[in-house]
């Protein structure tokens, strides 16, 4: 499983406007989607999130699919309304592996705070 979090959010949402909040996470789904193999499941998990189900891939694997997702997105200019400059995204992605024997629910928390951590360490190196 990947769980993708498209960074600052908030603030682009605040300062752009809905309409274009959605627009961006339409073309972040896009470049997501651009990424996986045909038999991977992509979904919105909530506002700023995504998560992908990837069947019979090791972790490995998967944690370089977040690395080339993280790459693309953050060389994808986005164009806001009628604004001549593009904005540039960044997004914290994160893989795990799920045992069929763990409930869902159970696998999603521990990936929702493995999420936090890594986002909290980039946030420790930015700040140092």
């Amino acid at each position: 499983m990947l769980l993708i979090n498209i960074r600052k959010f908030d603030l682009f949402n605040r300062t752009y406007g809905d309409q274009q909040g959605d627009l961006l996470r339409r073309e972040t789904a896009q470049v997501i989607l651009m990424n996986l193999r045909d038999e991977d499941l992509a979904c919105r998990y909530a506002s700023d999130h995504f998560i992908v189900l990837m069947r019979t891939t090791a972790v490995n694997t998967a944690e370089k699919v977040t690395v080339y997702i993280e790459q693309s997105i953050a060389n994808l200019g986005f164009e806001v309304g009628n604004f001549s400059t593009e904005k540039y995204q960044n997004v914290t992605c994160c893989a795990m592996q799920f045992h069929g024997a763990d409930d869902y629910r159970v696998t999603l928390d521990k990936l929702n705070e493995y999420m936090q951590t890594i986002k909290d360490n980039k946030q420790r190196k930015l700040s140092a």
